[in-house]
């Protein structure tokens, strides 16, 4: 048996990069540089900065953030939370939600979400509230099937152990 030559190995993971968002709730990794946006987002709440990490790749496009609950919004469970964050990320993409699964993130409730969306493409979406902050996860892909890097992308969400 042969085994591949040090350098190979790490030149298949040089291209991933750890995410840090601000709040420090989480960590993640993604397939490149992402670049730092944000946007004014209307909540029930009143309007509220959503700041996010975006990297665009040929194969599909890695969104992630961690958007701070208002303290004035209004008092909802742990699932109504993630089911306004589930109907509103369907809507704004105008898309149809084709499954959905309760998910946890050590212990931190969560969704797992697949949605098919304009122009055929589909966002493979998680989400967790974590220390009343609502972290969000999404790949768009032009398909149904997770690949690769998509799993790899989800599942290097960890934790922040400050």
């Amino acid at each position: 048996m042969t085994l591949p030559a040090a350098g190979q190995l790490v030149a298949a993971n040089t291209g991933w990069k750890t995410v840090r968002p601000e709040g420090g709730v989480f960590t993640c990794e993604m397939p490149g540089e992402p670049k730092r946006t944000s946007q004014k987002v209307p909540t029930p709440a009143g309007m509220i900065d959503v700041v996010a990490y975006k990297l665009e790749e040929p194969t599909g496009t890695y969104v992630v953030s961690a958007t701070p609950i208002p303290r004035n919004a209004p008092a909802l469970s742990t699932q109504q939370r993630l089911d306004g964050a589930r109907d509103g990320a369907v809507k704004s993409v105008n898309g149809t939600l084709i499954s959905e699964k309760q998910i946890k993130l050590d212990n931190n409730p969560g969704r797992e979400l697949l949605v098919k969306g304009p122009q055929g493409v589909f966002l493979h979406q998680r989400m967790f509230l974590i220390n009343n902050q609502l972290v969000q996860a999404v790949a768009v892909s032009q398909s149904k099937a997770e690949s690769a890097d998509i799993t790899h992308f989800f599942t290097s969400i960890k934790l922040s152990r400050n």
